[in-house]
């Protein structure tokens, strides 16, 4: 979208967020290293992602609750919330998992609730049909069109459709991309590695973009870490890609260490089997954003030995709560050098036990240290990642053209 010179239009009646509803703005100014002309724009975020189901779900959750008391309006316009098939809406499984689904959006009444808002700033968070109508609305009403890209799901069709059907699916997934980023002014991605590909399939410009912890995550102050480890747990997709038979490893490598796993999907079953096979593991299945932070309270340690991972969320959420995680080099979040003096990082070739072994191993000052490392690391990102948000919607407002 060319850039018209164009100003944002004057303030109107601010309106609450959608999902932030409950989020009290009284009394909160905007930071004043923020741009103050965010304070009178208005964004929707368009997402394919079931809040709360998983990690580009919890993303904006999280984002708009920080964003809300700065700007004059925000929406997510997403599917219903629910378990898969409660919502009574024409959808389709994932490839590979039917525990996550597709649905179709109410175009009529998303329309009207767009013509209401008038925004400034759409965000298509995913490639789907909720991110393909938010495309559509950002030409129709003229706003500043961003586009999100969180998941290789290129990736993830050969991962899971091996054959044929995988390479014709991934190469119409990389077909769609290109027309989205074609029509945005900013491709915002997670991880350095990241910017290559969305420049191969024409976006003008990439930014990286970092991550912010939900505010109950940051709030308060967490119980202290403890001075052994006990707890030990695996929070996210139950997935082939999540590598999470290397968990499972480390179960029975420390059978008097308490091992939990929190998520839903395809290896749900598998997960099963392991409690009923193994004392000292749990299968707790999927879990609300509150249990989520009571289970990273009471854990000492998080793993996350995933193959593919953009970010890796939890694991930033785990630092918030000064709990070590320890990642794969193949999540994004390892790449983060402001966050590595709180992370402890997988070495090429080697399994999660050996690394969980190098905790335990360290002596329980050193992993006191990691914790408030952590923690400390989790907030200053938090605060840098909605500034920076703040500067591309700024940015992408003057980017747009007139309807």
């Amino acid at each position: 979208m060319g850039r018209t010179g164009r100003r944002p239009p004057a303030p109107r009646r601010p309106r609450r967020s959608r999902r932030a509803a409950g989020s009290s703005t009284a009394g909160r100014a905007a930071p004043p290293s923020l741009p103050r002309s965010v304070r009178r724009l208005r964004l929707a975020v368009f997402s394919d992602a079931v809040p709360g189901r998983n990690g580009v779900a919890t993303y904006y959750d999280d984002l708009i609750h920080h964003l809300a008391p700065l700007m004059n309006g925000v929406v997510l316009v997403s599917p219903p919330a629910g378990p898969p098939g409660s919502t009574g809406r024409f959808s389709l499984s994932m490839p590979g998992d039917p525990t996550q689904r597709i649905y179709l959006p109410q175009a009529r009444r998303v329309w009207r609730e767009m013509g209401e808002l008038s925004p400034d700033v759409v965000i298509s968070a995913t490639p789907g049909p909720f991110g393909a109508l938010g495309m559509a609305v950002a030409i129709r009403l003229g706003a500043g069109f961003c586009v999100a890209f969180h998941t290789q799901l290129d990736a993830l069709a050969d991962l899971y459709w091996e054959q044929l059907g995988g390479r014709a699916l991934g190469a119409g997934i990389r077909l769609w991309d290109r027309v989205m980023f074609r029509c945005a002014s900013e491709v915002v991605v997670h991880n350095e590695e990241l910017v290559g590909a969305v420049r191969e399939r024409g976006a003008a410009r990439a930014r990286v973009m970092g991550t912010a912890a939900g505010r109950a995550f940051i709030a308060g102050s967490p119980p202290p870490i403890g001075t052994t480890v006990r707890n030990v747990a695996f929070i996210g997709r139950l997935a082939p890609e999540k590598e999470i038979g290397q968990v499972w490893e480390a179960a029975c490598g420390f059978p008097d260490i308490r091992f939990r796993f929190a998520g839903d999907g395809p290896l749900r079953a598998t997960v099963e089997g392991w409690a009923l096979e193994a004392p000292n593991v749990e299968s707790l299945g999927w879990l609300r954003r509150a249990e989520v932070l009571g289970l990273l309270d009471s854990s000492d340690v998080l793993v996350l030995p995933s193959r593919h991972e953009t970010f890796g969320s939890i694991a930033l959420e785990a630092m918030a709560r000064g709990r070590i995680p320890i990642v794969s080099p193949n999540c994004g979040i390892s790449r983060w050098t402001e966050l590595a003096p709180g992370l402890v990082v997988m070495g090429e070739g080697e399994r999660a036990a050996d690394a969980l072994g190098r905790v335990i191993g360290m002596p329980a000052e050193a992993r006191a240290e990691l914790s408030r490392a952590g923690r400390r690391a989790a907030r200053d990102l938090t605060e840098q990642t909605v500034r920076e948000w703040a500067e591309v919607i700024e940015r992408t407002a003057w980017s747009r053209r007139p309807p």
